[in-house]
């Protein structure tokens, strides 16, 4: 499987899975912009079959690239749009941007009191800090 192969890339490299990860689907993508734009050119398919291919290989790229986390991006997506659709216009932007805000404030705190692998920039300072110290 590419993950796998990946993974020993990045073995190899000595780099972390995720810096891995953005080249090898920059290079995918690479060579779907070319496929597309010879395979599905607007005089052979119809609008349809070009959105349903750029939605499947988007969805299949963005799972491969952040797993489940893509349920997120799918889901702040969705209620964005479902807000604007049923909105007033006089309200929809500041509606659309405060829910949006908060599902990802929200997000973003239950991720950090989640994570193991937090490491605050305070500590990072006073570590940096205390180092500059000692050496003078």
């Amino acid at each position: 499987m590419a993950a796998g192969f990946l993974v020993m890339l990045a073995d190899m490299a000595n780099v972390p899975i995720q810096q891995m990860i953005f080249p090898f689907l920059q290079l995918c993508l690479i060579l779907f912009a070319l496929a597309y734009r010879h395979i599905l050119r607007p005089s052979k398919v119809g609008p349809t079959t070009r959105h349903i291919v750029t939605i499947i290989t988007g969805l299949v790229l963005g799972f491969f690239c952040y797993s489940w986390s893509m349920l997120h991006l799918l889901l702040h997506a969705t209620l964005g749009f479902v807000l604007m659709k049923f909105c007033y216009r006089k309200y929809m932007a500041l509606v659309v941007f405060c829910v949006a805000m908060t599902y990802l404030s929200i997000e973003h705190l239950r991720k950090t009191a989640t994570s193991t692998a937090v490491l605050l920039d305070h500590e990072t300072l006073i570590a940096t800090h205390r180092s500059r110290k000692h050496r003078s």
